[in-house]
């Protein structure tokens, strides 16, 4: 008889074969019969999708109520595998169009999260609630956000209450942009949510880089498209506590660089939770990538911070320039500031210095390297002409170049409309923008 009782459960509902389940059940197999999974035959009969079966089954006893092991209903499994007709059938037999499963998943999540507009709509006829979150604070206008499901988000945003949304901590642009739903993001934006829109602090918690914006999502993402669609919205880069362009820069994504630069992010943000360094961040993060690092720099990065440190000079220089750096120690000679000398002076670093500042003399004038830093190069094979460049006058034309980039904005540094628009010639332009 038990083996008769889980035939009916997996292997006539599965099989979709009426006379079998129906031969069973005349031969006295319990149709409230559970697995392993606490899954009766009606929860099997929900997801297949057969409603002959399933009114055979509730002929017989199966109860609507009935909850597998983490409380879901068979409404609730109707509705997830988008079968209508079996959802039908349930609420018709008293099923519970709000009920939840343990996780507080709602039957209209679960129906969103399939897509099927049938089954959504359906709920909703009979008094489904959109405003009812999961204890993960999602609600079905997140869930149809995120999978995509464009049909059921359409009928979900003007029934579902802003205070609600507000309540659950997180918009539905962040969960688009999380799943990379390009439409589903455009239908949003188009609607008037906020693209600037922060999770709540309880929402946020629940990432190791306490990010806060839809467009974080996107660029940790690497997804291109919904980014720029994101800031063409008026997306802030500047919101999450770690930068949206120190993860581009970070996971290497050259074009969502350039992207996020021309749209304002700052190439001299810090984030100062791991490193408080003189110099700007961003150059934690490509000190093995001279392509990113020379995108950075012609990008208005400020090269000259990476020489200001508080351990003096290695040579005499003329009195302007011990007053610059008599300034810079008062400013920066703090016990927990970390210059570029100490920086790279770990062993996992030495062997880059040499090619990293090599790179960064030519965004510089004239600069007098400490002692500390010396030491360093001088190990290295770029220390001959390194050597020479610090030890001769720079040339004039790159002074010229440094003084016209230094009254240029970093908008028209970054924007390429903005500097095919600059009165220069092209050759003027090519040399300004290190492509001579």
């Amino acid at each position: 008889m038990v083996v008769q009782k889980y035939f009916l459960h997996f292997s006539a509902v599965r099989k979709k074969s009426y006379d079998m389940a129906l031969s069973l059940i005349m031969g006295g197999a319990f149709v409230e019969q559970v697995c392993l999974s606490k899954w009766t035959a009606i929860h099997e009969a929900a997801k297949v999708g057969c409603p002959a079966i399933m009114m055979l089954l509730l002929q017989h006893g199966a109860k609507v109520t009935a909850r597998g092991k983490h409380g879901v209903t068979p409404l609730g499994i109707a509705a997830e595998y988008g079968n209508t007709e079996a959802l039908d059938i349930l609420i018709e037999h008293g099923g519970d169009v709000n009920a939840q499963a343990s996780n507080g998943d709602s039957v209209l999540y679960d129906a969103s999260g399939s897509g099927n507009l049938d089954c959504v709509k359906l709920l909703l006829q009979h008094g489904a609630n959109p405003n009812v979150a999961s204890y993960a604070c999602q609600l079905p206008i997140h869930r149809a956000a995120y999978e995509g499901h464009i049909l059921a988000l359409r009928t979900l945003i003007p029934i579902t209450a802003k205070r609600a949304i507000r309540l659950a901590g997180h918009s539905p642009v962040h969960s688009a942009a999380d799943g990379g739903q390009v439409e589903c993001l455009k239908l949003l934006l188009q609607k008037g949510y906020d693209v600037n829109t922060l999770l709540h602090m309880h929402i946020s918690e629940n990432y190791g880089d306490l990010r806060k914006t839809a467009l974080y999502f996107a660029v940790s993402n690497g997804d291109l498209t919904c980014a720029e669609m994101l800031l063409e919205a008026g997306a802030r880069t500047e919101l999450d506590p770690l930068r949206c362009i120190l993860v581009a820069i970070r996971a290497e994504r050259y074009e969502l660089v350039q992207l996020l630069l021309s749209y304002g992010a700052d190439v001299n943000c810090y984030f100062r939770v791991i490193s408080n360094t003189v110099f700007p961040t961003a150059l934690q993060y490509c000190l093995r990538d001279p392509e990113m690092l020379r995108l950075l720099l012609n990008r208005g990065y400020r090269a000259y911070k990476c020489f200001q440190c508080c351990h003096g000079d290695s040579e005499e220089t003329d009195s302007t320039w011990i007053d610059i750096h008599n300034q810079a120690y008062h400013i920066y000679c703090q016990p927990d500031v970390v210059s570029f000398c100490e920086f790279v002076s770990v062993s996992w670093l030495e062997h880059l210095v040499g090619s990293v500042v090599r790179l960064l003399l030519d965004y510089v004038n004239h600069v007098n390297i400490c002692h500390n830093l010396r030491r360093l190069l001088e190990k290295t094979p770029e220390w001959d002409e390194l050597s020479d460049i610090l030890s001769r006058p720079r040339p004039l034309q790159h002074f010229c170049r440094l003084v016209i980039r230094g009254h240029m904005s970093l908008r028209v540094l970054n924007d390429p409309k903005a500097m095919a628009a600059v009165p220069f010639p092209p050759t003027l332009k090519n040399y300004l923008t290190y492509r001579v």
